[in-house]
């Protein structure tokens, strides 16, 4: 009986020496996660940009597949502006960019070019970039 009792416990102490072993593992994982870079609301702004640039220009040479993957390409960045910033205001506001996107990616489906300039009408310059920022109230 007391080889038996003997043998629990040694079992309990070596059970509590692993989890403790784990969780010390556990939080310095947490921690490594923490600290792990994640892009400013600004970095996910140029990123839109970029891919709206590209996305008129894909979509002016009729090369609808590239449209396509641009359109997709903003869908996710929103989407990390939604999971990533959610402390800011904006990303309040992200949902209303929802219909203008439905728009432009029916527009690319029906590969013509007059229907995606009916949804995107201008070339996207820095002014008419500004200007939809100060719409969205993302600028001075």
């Amino acid at each position: 009986m007391l080889l038996l009792l003997m043998g629990l416990i040694s079992c309990k102490q070596a059970a509590d020496h692993r989890i403790n072993e784990l969780q010390n593992k556990v939080d310095s994982l947490e921690k490594k996660v923490s600290d792990t870079y994640v892009p400013g609301f600004g970095e996910f702004m140029s990123n839109v940009q970029v891919h709206h640039a590209k996305l008129w220009f894909a979509g002016q040479n009729g090369n609808w597949k590239l449209a396509d993957f641009e359109i997709h390409e903003i869908e996710e960045t929103i989407d990390a502006i939604q999971k990533y910033e959610t402390e800011r205001p904006e990303s309040q506001e992200i949902p209303m960019l929802k219909p203008a996107i439905d728009s432009v990616s029916h527009a690319i489906g029906e590969r013509t070019l007059r229907c995606l300039k009916a949804v995107i009408p201008t070339s996207p310059t820095p002014a008419t970039i500004v200007t939809g920022l100060r719409i969205l109230n993302l600028t001075s």
